[in-house]
């Protein structure tokens, strides 16, 4: 039985879900800047660690770039380690719309996202970045 929306969803249902994915990315960027915060404590170390394929120091020319600089390590070093938790959420939302049996979404989807994430990024830094310099 299709309904007005073209789709095999009850209209009432899929509020419920566009309310849960509401929820969902209100969690993930608090994640995020959890994270973000914590990681932004490590900013300097984190800088040093990036900044050694360049083999030389870097250079900040306006007086606010440095502390940019921390705060962008901050919130990109929190993206990254909440990716797990970002890719569970997101296919917990995708999978009642889609999926008939409506079952809770699959760890082994989102624990193949995020490995087959972080080895890109491994093979962008430790492969890419240094024959790109």
């Amino acid at each position: 039985m299709a309904f007005e929306n073209g789709l095999n969803i009850n209209p009432k249902d899929l509020m419920k879900v566009l309310d849960q994915a509401r929820w969902m990315l209100v969690k993930i960027l608090l994640s995020t800047l959890g994270s973000g915060a914590i990681i932004y404590i490590f900013a300097d170390s984190i800088l040093a660690f990036l900044q050694k394929p360049l083999g030389r120091p870097m250079v900040f020319y306006g007086v606010t770039e440095a502390f940019f600089a921390q705060l962008k390590v901050g919130f990109y070093g929190g993206l990254f380690v909440s990716i797990p938790y970002l890719f569970w959420n997101i296919w917990s939302i995708v999978t009642p719309i889609f999926s008939r049996n409506r079952e809770k979404p699959s760890s082994l989807v989102v624990w193949v996202s995020a490995v087959l994430f972080y080895s890109g990024a491994a093979i962008c830094f430790f492969i890419v970045l240094p024959s790109g310099m």
